[in-house]
Order: structure tokens, then sequence, then C-alpha cells
């Protein structure tokens, strides 16, 4: 779809011609009224030309009238082989008109398909971390509730004072190739590197910022860290980070910069882009990170370590702020902690976790922009100091008895805890909305915040706008208020094709100097300029990777739509009209989308008329196992070895739910061992919504679960990379599904 600018160029040729000819009339009146004679000559000249050319060649006067060749380029614009030089006659001209507005329609028609798919995209992102939210903390009380110290590991490990020549104990035949620092070299046209750059070792001593870049460098050769690197980064970094305050003051002087980045996402070309693009952090270009590292992405442990490393080099010029991915909880059930263990280690995973909770949240830019990961506060008179109060290495994302019923009889000090806590979840997990309200946000934790809200914030605050990232935005930046608010608040995501969701990415540059295209900040003397870019190229369209998240959710929920279904079809006919298919699947999915548009590309057998078959559309949506090399794979075979590393604790809870030892936890078996779990567990730690959280690990519909699934939840998330290698195969069903249509 082209641009403004792009439409007004497409115009541009017609108007020229409409506006010479107006001219040619113009100075053929003028000439009549100076010299009535040549008035006669000019009158009778064009008729004896005429006829002389009909009666010379009549097929060139019949060319006159016939339309113009038009053709549409690359960008959508209309352009005509028309000479300036001879004017077009009327019919021309409508041709010309006609075929404008054809294109113009269907390109709007193109435009309002992109944008509801974009909104189905959007939706599904956040039903789906919603879902995820509610089972991360559901198994992680689970894990609790087991006696157990293996999470006193990784403190203990991150605390050690250990930074021994690192080199010298890789041993046996890795010591052979071990890569030295000074062999690799860094040239105009790409990196050099000699050596073997699988098993990559620190030397002992300060990380520098040529250190940093030559991790970058062996990252960039597909290299390895070796698993002591990466504890020493991890040791350095969580030193430095636990006396940072919980807002950063970042000052940008007269001829520096400032890049701020959003969501990366385990996307590392997008981090090596950015860096490439906007250059390496010195006192005069500096760095904010704001948040959502890792998860989604196959290389979140590549792009943390990098981020690290920046950091450990240049504490001063580079900051980070913590997403609501930086989470233990999180990252067990969106896949960094199954990439740590297949990299490195579970311990290392653990490290990762202690140094991830002591990561500051904010960041205050020029005492004029605060940069938060999600959003904004519950409560509307919020100020910085109750922020820097907050302790942040003590956070749970979602509490059992949501705030503020959990702070009913403490004492006000606990209670006081109680609200700076849950200001770090709204900090972490909020959203704006161009409305007047809070309201509660449908990922599950945090709220929904609109401009008043936010103009609030920045007045008692004394600030001028609001940057924050944590949602996937189609061009990369968005101001989401209009009118007079469009300048309160700015969302920047850096992850682009985030999940396949064909995105551009963005990152800011802020300066206190004018720069190209830049944007003044109201009530500061800062502008920004918005850079767009797009490094992954989708393999699939946006509707098909909609129409594959739909088919896996409409799996999880078909046991509640057998039921509604059933329910509005009294007469057991097998048949419901559209309109009552829509409100079903809108009301048992929570999913606010135009589904009347989608059951074509769902289910086109299942649509008879005005009616839908629920058998027949039900009976689409189906489960496959995983398999090797074409040949089926039995659940009760698959290895343990892959599965989550507190293999322990999790076969320790699926037995005590297993009552009846047959190797299946039945639903009423789950009800009641959560039932008797509850009875142990304190009011802000008990377990809820049973029911929600089975079906989200029953992947077979059984309604059931076996010890496979219980361990595979972890990894629910992680197999839509395509990376299957679980119980049952969600990508192998995508897969199949896109091969059967």
């Amino acid at each position: 779809m082209p641009n403004e600018v792009d439409k007004q160029s497409s115009y541009s040729h017609t108007e020229i011609l409409k506006k010479d000819e107006v001219k040619k009339d113009e100075v053929k009146k003028d000439e009549v009224k100076k010299d009535e004679v040549k008035k006669d000559e000019v009158k009778n000249q064009p008729m004896n030309v005429s006829s002389s050319h009909n009666s010379s060649n009549n097929n060139q006067s019949q060319q006159r009238i016939r339309p113009p060749s038009v053709n549409t380029n690359t960008d959508g614009e209309i352009t005509s082989n028309v000479s300036l030089n001879h004017p077009p006659t009327p019919q021309q001209l409508a041709a010309v008109q006609r075929i404008q507005r054809l294109a113009r329609n269907k390109s709007a028609w193109k435009l309002a398909q992109a944008e509801r798919e974009w909104k189905i995209f959007s939706d599904l992102d956040t039903q789906d971390e919603a879902d995820m939210l509610n089972l991360a903390c559901f198994m992680q009380t689970l894990l609790d509730w087991v006696p157990g110290n293996e999470e006193s590991e990784p403190m203990r490990q991150i605390s050690v004072d250990m930074d021994e020549d690192i080199a010298s104990t890789v041993g046996g035949s890795d010591m052979e190739g071990v890569l030295d620092l000074d062999n690799i070299q860094l040239s105009v046209g790409g990196e050099t590197i000699h050596g073997n750059v699988k098993d990559f070792a620190l030397p002992k001593g300060t990380i520098t910022s040529s250190v940093a870049e030559k991790i970058v460098a062996v990252y960039r050769r597909q290299g390895r860290l070796n698993i002591k690197s990466i504890q020493k980064i991890l040791r350095v970094v969580y030193k430095s980070l636990k006396d940072r305050p919980n807002i950063s003051e970042v000052k940008v002087k007269r001829g520096e910069k400032l890049t701020v980045v959003g969501d990366i996402h385990g996307q590392l070309g997008d981090l090596l882009h950015i860096l490439d693009e906007s250059g390496w952090p010195s006192a005069t270009n500096k760095y904010i990170f704001n948040g959502d590292f890792v998860d989604r992405g196959q290389q979140g442990v590549e792009v943390v370590v990098v981020l690290l490393a920046l950091y450990a080099a240049m504490p001063e010029f580079v900051y980070l702020n913590r997403g609501n991915h930086e989470d233990h909880a999180i990252c067990c059930v969106y896949g960094f902690q199954r990439e740590c263990k297949e990299k490195y280690d579970e311990l290392t995973f653990g490290m990762f976790v202690e140094v991830f909770r002591h990561i500051p949240l904010f960041a205050c830019i020029n005492d004029a922009i605060f940069v938060v990961h999600g959003g904004l506060f519950h409560d509307v008179n919020a100020k910085l100091s109750d922020l820097n109060e907050i302790d942040r290495s003590d956070y749970m994302a979602k509490p059992p008895i949501p705030y503020p019923d959990c702070t009913e009889g403490l004492s006000p000090q606990d209670a006081r805890k109680e609200y700076l806590k849950q200001l770090q979840r709204d900090a972490l997990w909020s959203d704006p909305s161009d409305t007047e309200v809070l309201s509660k946000n449908q990922r599950g934790s945090g709220v929904v915040f609109g401009p008043e809200v936010a103009r609030r914030f920045l007045t008692n605050n004394g600030l001028s706008m609001v940057i924050r990232s944590h949602e996937c935005v189609r061009h990369g930046f968005d101001l989401p208020y209009s009118g007079t608010a469009r300048n309160l608040l700015g969302t920047i995501f850096s992850a682009s094709n985030y999940c396949g969701g064909q995105n551009d990415a963005a990152y800011l540059v802020f300066a206190t100097h004018r720069m190209s295209n830049s944007t003044a900040v109201p009530g500061s003397e800062l502008f920004y300029t918005v850079h767009t870019y797009h490094m992954n190229d989708a393999s699939e369209s946006l509707k098909d990777a909609n129409k594959m998240s739909l088919h896996e959710l409409i799996i999880r929920r078909k046991k509640a739509l057998i039921q509604a279904y059933e329910t509005a079809d009294s007469d057991n006919t097998g048949m419901i009209t559209k309109l009552t298919w829509a409100e079903i699947m809108q009301r048992v999915t929570g999913l606010k989308i135009l589904w009347l548009g989608t059951i074509q590309n769902l289910a086109p057998s299942a649509v008879h008329g005005n009616f839908i078959d629920y058998n027949d559309f039900l009976n689409t949506f189906s489960m496959h196992r995983s398999t090797k090399n074409g040949e089926s794979v039995d659940i009760s075979v698959l290895s343990m070895d892959s599965m989550y590393g507190q293999r322990s604790k999790l076969e320790a809870v699926f037995h005590f739910f297993d009552k009846n030892g047959d190797g299946t936890i039945s639903r009423e078996e789950f009800r009641l061992g959560c039932d008797f779990m509850n009875t142990t567990l304190p009011p802000d730690q008990q377990l809820k919504d049973y029911d929600h959280v089975l079906t989200l690990m029953d992947f077979d519909q059984s309604d059931s679960i076996d010890l496979n699934e219980f361990f595979e939840v972890f990894r629910i998330l992680d197999a839509k990379d395509g990376c299957v290698d679980g119980v049952l195969s969600l990508a192998d069903s995508r897969r199949s599904l896109l091969n059967a249509n």
C-alpha cells in the first residue's frame, strides 16, 4: 500500500494533463479576442487536418479515443504512456480515472484485510501470554510445595568470588583449539577470526569493551562461549546490579545520542543490526535496552550474554531495564530455560535468573522521559519515590490472591510491601489503551491505562513522555493515544517478524539537537528519531500463522466448545447459525475478533449457507504425535532425559496426584489433589482454576494427563518454533494443517 506521498505522485500525471489542456483553451480565447481573422484560421485548420487525417488513415483517428496504456508499478502507482505533448481526450482521462479508482479500492481492501489479520495476531499473543502466566504460576506453586534445596545452588555459585584464568581450566582435547583473544581481527569488511570459536574462553581480568566486541565477533561466526566464561560474566554483572537503584538516571549531553531498544526476544540478528547501524556504545553513544531479552527466539542466551557483557564493560554507557520475561516462571514456559539447559546446564539457567532478579526496572532520560518495559500503575498518584522503594528481587508475576484483596488484615508496613509489589507487576505487565479509565489487563497481570492516567503520572512527577515496550506493534513504533495526548507515550518494539507476525522492528535515537526527521519531545530539550528495519523474512504468511495459532487454541478449548454448541443446538441437528457460532467462539476462547471472517479459512467444509456443522468444524482439529524419520513415536517410551531439569520434584508431584497408580492423572484426581494441597498452603499461595490448568496440559484431549504431558507443560510454547522433541508436537500439527490445505 503506497503512503500518502506515493498517492500524490500517482495522481500528478493526470493533474498535469488537465492543467495543460485548460491553459491551452485560455490561450485560444485570448487570441480570439485579439484577432478575429486568426480565430477563423485556428477554427478551419483543425478541420482540414482532421479531414485529411481521416481520409488518409481512419485507424489513426480511432487511436485517439482508445484508452491509454495504463500500468501499476511495484509501489502501487498508476502509470500511463500518454505524452504531455499530446493532451489526452476526455475518454482517455475517464479510463485512467476508472483504473485508478479500481486500484485504490483494491489497495483499501488489502489494507483492511491486513489490519484484520494483525488484530487476530495481537489478540492471540495477548491471550497466549495470559494462559502461560497462569500455567507458570500454577506449576511454580507445585514445585515450591515439594521440599528441596536446588534453588540455593545458583545463588551460592553466583556469589562465589571466582576469577581464575578460565582458559587454563579447559582440559583435554578442548585445550588444543582454545581461541586466543588476540587472534580475532576485526576488519572494515567484516570480522576475520582465527582459531576455534566453538568453545571461546574469556581471559582472566576485567571485561572490557574490546572483550565484549570480540564476543560479538564469535557469535557472528555462530561460535559459543564455554560455560565458565558465561558464569564469569554472570558473576560480574550480578555484583554490579545488586547495588543499582530501581531508576537509572541517564543523561544525554550536547553532541551525544542515546539509543532505546525494545523487546529483542532472543533474535540475535536484530540486536547485531542495531549495534551495527546505531554504533558501538561509548561515552557519546549510550544505550537503554528495555527488557524482554529472552524467550520466543532461539538465541536468547547469545542476546543476553552480549547485553550483559556490554553492561559489564561500560556500565556508565549501557543501561538495562527488566522485562516481564526476565522471570523464572515465565522463562520455564516460554523456552529460555530449555535453551539454557541444552546449551549449558540447569545451574547456569539458575544463575541467569538470579541476575534477572536484580536488573533495574526504570530509566529516566534527562529528567524528562520515563522508560519502563510494560507501562504505568494501578495507582494514578504513584511517585518516582515510591518506585525507588520497590524490592525488585522479591517479585511474583501473579499473586494467588489479587491485589488489593491480599492486603486485608495486614499491618500498614506489610500492606505497603504488597502495594510496592503491585507497582512492580504493573511496571512489567501493563498496557496503554486510548481510553480514559483503568481496567483489568487481559494478559493476567498489570492494568490497562488510558491517556489521562499517563498525563497525571507525567504531571505529578515533572516528566514529559513515557517510552515503553512489551507490545508487538506492526511498524516497530507506535503512538497509541490520539489528539492532544498523542505525544504522551510511545511503544518501541525491536524484534522483527516476531513469532511470524511479519512486523517491522524499530529503535529510537534521542539527542538534544534536531536530527533529520526528528520529533521534538514537548516540554523538554530532547528530540527523537524512529529507525525502522526488518531483518527476519517470514516463511509463511500472517494469515497462515494465525490459522495455526487458532488451530491450537481451538484444540485447547475443544471440550468447552462441544458443550456450548450442544447447549445451543436444542434440537440436536448438529447445526447452528453462523452468528451463534461466532458468539460461542468469542465467549469460550475469550478472543474478541471477527470470527465470521475466519471460518472460510479455518474449516470451509463446515459451512452450509447460513449454518455451520459444528461436528464437522471440530473434527477439522486434531493433534498428531511426534514422528522421527516418518515413524510414530510411542508416548510411553519417550526418554525423560530431555525433560525439565527438576525431574525429581515433578515426578513426586505427579505421583501425589496419581492416586490409583495407573500412570495418568484424571480430572477428578487433579481436583482432589489441588483441594488437599490448598489445606496445607497459606491463603496467598493456594491453587486456583484447576480445570483450566489441566486443559492446558491435556495435549491429547483425553481428559487426563500422563507423566510426559506433565513434563511437557514447561515446553508448550517452545514447540512452536519447530524444535520438536516433546510428547505431542504442536509444531507437527501446524505443518500437517498447512500441508492438508
